[in-house]
């Protein structure tokens, strides 16, 4: 799985993406259902949270072929808080 923020809800400016694969960490599904820390392999460090909108794109590679063929619909708003 491969994950992106970016400043707009379609188009826009990729700010930092993270993948998650056989090289770093795989996830687990449970009947659809996943959760992973993201900033565990590419840092948040100096990343500015306060520039929004901002918006997290999650990608799916079913066949771990490194294409990401699937696209999770629509872009989910980051919010000024953090939320299960």
């Amino acid at each position: 799985m491969r994950f992106k923020i970016y400043d707009a809800l379609s188009g826009g400016n990729e700010l930092w993406s993270e993948t998650w694969d056989n090289n770093t960490s795989l996830v687990t599904t449970t009947k659809g259902l996943f959760s992973v820390m993201l900033g565990t392999f590419s840092s948040f460090e100096n990343f500015n949270f306060n520039r929004l909108p901002l918006y997290l794109e999650v990608q799916f590679d079913p066949d771990c072929d490194g294409t990401f063929e699937e696209v999770f619909s629509p872009r989910k708003i980051l919010g000024a808080v953090p939320a299960a």
